[in-house]
């Protein structure tokens, strides 16, 4: 292949990977936000400031690892790796497995990251 005499054909396709490439790296670049991340020892519970909003996390059940966090605004989006349950502004968080010496988290509109030691 390296012998290959470089033909026009294979000039466009090289070009073309070029350019998909370079655009792909630049888009990435600019829409590429920052997640900040706190850490939270709810023994009972923990409070944690989003968007100047005070939110109290709290561990429920040692043995399930159940996770209270309120209050949580409707529109405010919870991205977690367990079960999400909506009650009014309490959002329950259940882990899939129960992990000891673990840090869980979870993150509130993609834009903080809170990691919840057990």
């Amino acid at each position: 292949m390296a012998a290959e005499k470089l033909t026009k054909h294979r000039l466009a396709q090289i070009l073309i990977t070029l350019t998909l490439l370079v655009i792909a790296f630049f888009w990435r670049t600019i829409t590429y936000t920052e997640v900040s991340t706190v850490t939270c020892n709810p023994e009972p519970n923990c409070f944690v400031f989003v968007n100047n909003e005070k939110i109290t996390v709290t561990k429920n059940d040692k043995q399930t690892g159940l996770l209270n966090v309120y209050p949580i605004p409707q529109d405010w989006k919870i991205t977690y790796e367990g079960e999400v349950t909506r009650n009014a502004q309490v959002v329950a968080l259940l882990p899939k497995s129960n992990k000891v010496n673990t840090v869980d988290y979870f993150i509130i509109n993609n834009s903080v990251k809170i990691e919840v030691e057990n």
